[in-house]
């Protein structure tokens, strides 16, 4: 009688196992499914970041090409500039020439009314460049102010 019970008990036992192992089965497979369905979906996002990626690294090398044709192009600009540069370091020297000359040449009189006329026309040239500075700044501020008006009005 004890081996019948322990042959039922041991019986039940190993249908107990074989159930939860049918089921441990099932939801094994059902997660596998799951797995492989948000894999499926990450290959095609994959897909469509690496496409993205390619695209953009085209359009920099595009960008970039673009930015270096435009730079070789300003190569003559910049020596012209330089050049001009240059001249006017000449003239520049050439007329402290002259001025020394005629500072030495010129009489006590004529040079205090030449350096005057020199410190008035210098000092014309100040205002001048003054007045264009704040005209520039003036013309900035109302430019400002009316991107700003524009801004808060779109």
């Amino acid at each position: 009688m004890i081996v019948q019970i322990s042959a039922a008990v041991a019986a039940a036992a190993f249908t107990a196992l074989v159930i939860y192992l049918i089921v441990f089965i099932l939801s094994a497979k059902r997660l596998m499914g799951e797995a492989n369905k948000t894999l499926t979906a990450i290959q095609g996002e994959l897909s469509a970041v690496s496409k993205q990626s390619t695209d953009l690294m085209a359009a920099s090398r595009q960008l970039i090409e673009n930015a270096d044709d435009k730079l070789h192009a300003l190569d003559p600009a910049a020596r012209s500039v330089k050049t001009a540069g240059e001249a006017l370091e000449q003239v520049s020297v050439s007329v402290k020439q002259v001025s020394a000359a005629v500072a030495r040449t010129a009489s006590g009189a004529a040079k205090a009314k030449n350096q005057q006329r020199l410190g008035e026309a210098l000092e014309l040239v100040s205002t001048g460049l003054t007045l264009w500075q704040k005209w520039q700044d003036a013309r900035s501020a109302r430019q400002a102010k009316h991107e700003s008006n524009t801004d808060t009005k779109g």
